[in-house]
This record gives C-alpha cells, sequence and structure tokens, in this order.
C-alpha cells in the first residue's frame, strides 16, 4: 500500500518520482540551452579547445536527463499495458543464453518500449561486475506467478559483500553496497515496482543471480 507519496519500503513511489524527475530536468534544460548556445556563439569568434570541452561537458548532462526521463516516461499512469515476450528476445537484450528447460514466453505489464528500455538497462547497470559469455536468462510461469531470473558469474569480488548476501532492489546493490554514484538503479527500480514488480539479488557461489518476479499483471499506479 502506498500513502502520503511513499510506497511500503519507504522509498518515493513512482508519480512523485516522475514529477521530481520532470521538475528537474525542466528547471535544468533551460540554463543548460544558455550555457550552451553562449559557448557556441563565442566559440564562433574565438575557437578553442576549452570552450569544446564545456560543450561536451553540457551535452553529456543533456543526455543524461533524457536517459532518466525516458526510463521514468516509459510507463505512463494511463498506458502501461501488457506485452508477451519471447524467451530469445529477452537473451538478446540481457545478452546471455536462455537455460533449458525455461518457458518460451511471457506477458508482462509493461510495452514494448519499456521492455526494451529496462531489460537492456539491466545489462548496462550489471557490466563490469559479471560475465556475460557466463550468464543465462531462465523464464517461470506458474501459480499465478512469472518470473525471469538472469545468472551470471562475478567477474570481480564484490565490495562488501559476503558470501550469501542478498540485495531486494538495484538501488541497495549498486547504490548502496558497492557506492556507485549513478541515477539508474533507482529509477529501474520504481519504474519496476510501479508494474508489480519484485527484485531479488543474490550473491552464491561467485554467481550473481538476479530474480524479477510479477505476481499478477494489474499495474499499481
Amino acid at each position: 500500500m502506498r500513502q502520503n507519496g511513499t510506497n511500503t519500503n519507504g522509498n518515493m513511489d513512482y508519480p512523485s518520482l516522475t514529477y521530481l524527475l520532470y521538475g528537474f530536468s525542466h528547471k535544468v534544460r533551460t540554463p543548460l540551452a544558455v550555457i550552451s548556445n553562449t559557448v557556441t556563439y563565442l566559440n564562433s569568434i574565438a575557437p578553442s579547445e576549452e570552450l569544446n570541452a564545456i560543450k561536451r561537458q553540457v551535452s553529456l548532462v543533456s543526455t543524461l536527463l533524457k536517459e532518466c526521463v525516458s526510463i521514468i516516461d516509459c510507463v505512463k499512469p494511463h498506458g502501461a499495458r501488457l506485452s508477451t515476450v519471447t524467451g530469445e528476445r529477452l537473451s538478446n537484450l540481457y545478452g546471455a543464453e536462455l537455460s533449458d528447460g525455461s518457458t518460451q514466453e511471457i506477458e508482462l505489464p509493461l510495452s514494448e518500449e519499456a521492455v526494451s528500455l529496462v531489460f537492456s538497462q539491466i545489462r548496462s547497470l550489471l557490466e563490469g561486475i559479471v560475465v556475460k559469455e557466463n550468464s543465462s536468462v531462465k523464464i517461470n510461469c506458474a501459480n499465478n506467478t512469472k518470473e525471469i531470473i538472469f545468472s551470471s558469474r562475478l567477474s570481480s569480488n564484490l565490495k562488501g559483500a559476503i558470501e550469501g548476501s542478498s540485495w531486494e532492489s538495484f538501488t541497495y546493490l549498486l547504490n548502496e553496497s558497492l557506492g556507485q554514484q549513478t541515477p539508474f538503479p533507482p529509477l529501474l527500480d520504481e519504474v519496476l515496482l510501479s508494474v508489480g514488480g519484485k527484485v531479488k539479488i543474490t550473491l552464491s557461489e561467485g554467481w550473481l543471480k538476479v530474480e524479477i518476479s510479477f505476481g499478477n499483471t494489474e499495474t499499481k499506479l
């Protein structure tokens, strides 16, 4: 249950996070545009590598804002819909083999665009942590539960993690445990939570297992 803009874990819920991100992006875009236009003008008068460097950094910030908004924007309060996703597509998005005995397709409470953004983002977030050549994807559909499991061998020891460690979100693993300074794990967690998804990440015998389950296909926005 959600009350006053928070979910049961005490985190900001999807609508609140959406408005925060939209508002922040709106406030930042205007000064970024002014800086970019000014740098372009100055560079036309007296070109310099310093001005080019500033323009590149402004472009990086602008791109980051667009990527964050695109993740949040892929699930609309009144526009979320079901998509039937094949195991082959999930394995391609994650860059891993489909496990033997895996269900061949799964119906998810996400649009086609959201499926691509969410699962390619999972792949991107785990790069440098796992060895994709030793990865697999498994789909289970039983007892009204839809479950996707990504298993990958670790490429290095996780800082501060011990055998048998588990995390209930990408935020807890990447931002809190590993200290990564990236906005994407919280965004990904909230998008999954908004459509009834649950995340469980475990470390066992050198393997990282990411389980994403959907108890039903009803969105919770």
